[in-house]
């Protein structure tokens, strides 16, 4: 997740980028903030194509008026959170199509609840970050995940293949759910959508995918005990 701060005074910025981060910890995905002193350069950044999923602005230190329609006029398509110490723009945000407010100083609780509600977190849906923005994929559409050098790629069942900078690790504790399974150091694969099983694993997108030679036994029986749970 890309998001951007705007006009917030140092304090303020801090404790929201904490926030941010310790909510991209919990649930998993990498997050990205940058901060702007001011609309202006906000502004710049997005004529240039920059593209920020989330945008945090301090009502209180910029002319909001007339600061939104700029933003909008320049390509900002994501997410619009106002900041301030008064509740009026909680009113006001409804004018400015804003997705959310927030009082200063930033309560965690509420930026948790706020980025529940906007990111829409439920369970069996994994969240990865392209460079183009969040896409949404359940559980089921995921096929495989492959670790490449310092990328992992993503297959699903669409054919398409989303390239991640996230490590396989962190991508399998995300997916905590037991259809996933690593089954080599560079392998984690849905055993929902696996159609043969021998000394690697046979997938329905025509992919195969490697077994540890020491676990071979161990991953074949733990899939099998996992289909015949299943078909219970």
């Amino acid at each position: 997740m890309h998001t951007a701060i705007c006009g917030a005074s140092a304090p303020d910025a801090a404790a929201l980028r904490l926030g941010l981060q310790r909510y991209a910890d919990r649930h998993h995905f990498s997050c990205l903030c940058d901060s702007f002193d001011s609309v202006d350069n906000l502004v710049y950044e997005l004529t240039d194509d920059r593209r920020f999923d989330l945008l945090f602005l301090d009502a209180d230190e910029q002319p909001v008026a007339a600061a939104i329609p700029n933003i909008r006029q320049a390509g900002f398509d994501g997410k619009l959170i106002l900041l301030s110490h008064s509740t009026l723009y909680a009113v006001l945000g409804y004018d400015w199509q804003v997705s959310g407010y927030l009082l200063k100083p930033c309560d965690p609780q509420r930026l948790t609840a706020l980025l529940d509600r906007l990111l829409h977190r439920e369970d069996g849906v994994y969240y990865l970050q392209t460079r183009t923005g969040t896409v949404r994929l359940s559980y089921d559409e995921i096929v495989f995940v492959e670790s490449r050098n310092s990328k992992c790629l993503l297959h699903s069942q669409s054919g398409r293949i989303y390239t991640v900078y996230t490590p396989l690790a962190k991508i399998e504790a995300a997916l905590h759910d037991r259809r996933f399974l690593r089954c080599h150091q560079s392998y984690l694969i849905n055993m929902d959508h696996v159609t043969a099983v021998d000394r690697q694993f046979s997938l329905i997108s025509g992919d195969r995918a490697l077994i540890r030679c020491k676990q071979l036994r161990a991953i074949q029986h733990q899939y099998l005990d996992y289909i015949r749970e299943k078909e219970r």
